[in-house]
Formats: C-alpha cells, structure tokens, sequence
C-alpha cells in the first residue's frame, strides 16, 4: 500500500509546541511521538520508514503517519540501516520528552 494511499485517511497536524520541538531535532535521527496509544512519525522521518513496513491499517496525512505499532520499524532502521531512533512521550507536565534512544 502506497503512502499516497495511505494520506487519505486523516488526523490532526501536530501542534505548534510539537512542531517547535521537531524542528529543534537532529534530522539524522528516526524519531517517533507516542501519544492516545499510537506512534505518530512526521515530515521526513516518514522518507526513512521502508514502504513494505507500513501497515496497511497506518492512518496519515500530509507530512506524518499514525501507526498502531512500530517496533518492527524500528528493529528495521536500528539493525539493517544504522540509523539511531529516539522516542518521545508526554510527560507529566503535558509535554514531549525525550523517553528512549536507541543506537544501531
């Protein structure tokens, strides 16, 4: 199932606060927000995401993805790929942190 296909389906953009942050990332980096029980990868961490990996139940939108589960993608970019992934969730003051980095 192409990418394409896959925007049809719509969510909510992330917000300002959340687009500050990821702007403020190393783009060298996977990076993933875990938030209402999903992974929502945005902007060009969604290039790095191998086409075959995405599930066909993923639900996206222009410049990011909502996936139900991502550890195999994540396993793909540490082990195959070399790219190191840092995940980020809410934290007790309502906003995203840093949670856990992983290194190929």
């Amino acid at each position: 199932r192409s990418l394409a296909a896959i925007q049809a389906k719509k969510f909510p953009p992330m917000d300002t606060a959340l687009a500050r942050l990821y702007a403020s990332l190393d783009p060298a980096r996977f990076k993933y927000f875990v938030k209402d029980g999903c992974f929502h990868v945005y902007k060009s961490d969604i290039s790095l995401i191998p086409p075959e990996l995405l599930p066909s139940d993923a639900r996206a939108s222009a410049g990011a993805v909502r996936l139900a589960e991502i550890d195999h993608i994540v396993r793909e970019l540490l082990v195959s790929r070399r790219v190191p992934v840092e995940e980020y969730s809410i934290n007790s003051d309502g906003v995203f942190a840093l949670a856990r980095t992983g290194y190929p």
